[in-house]
């Protein structure tokens, strides 16, 4: 995967988790916050460092949280999230 590859992949990952977040809001309020953070930075095509940062304190705050999902639509951006910014660690 090219640089380019990853981070195009990391941003869909990043907007499709705003989204699925959008529909199905979490409990809890400091991941609320991030997630919208996160979905301001992408709407105004921030630069890729930091899009990363927000998106490692969505998921920081998913971890240290202990919320478990129950929608699938949301465990499944949430995955792919990790995965792209995983990805995106490696290849940039």
């Amino acid at each position: 995967m090219t640089p380019d590859d990853a981070e195009t992949e990391f941003r869909a990952a990043a907007a499709r988790l705003a989204q699925v977040m959008r529909h199905h809001p979490p409990a809890l309020t400091p991941l609320i916050e991030s997630v919208r953070h996160l979905a301001t930075l992408l709407a105004a095509d921030a630069e890729v460092d930091h899009l990363e940062d927000a998106a490692l304190t969505v998921i920081d705050t998913c971890d240290r949280s202990g919320l478990e999902f129950s929608d699938p639509a949301v465990l499944a951006a949430m995955e792919r999230l990790r995965a792209a910014a995983a990805d995106l660690d490696r290849n940039t």
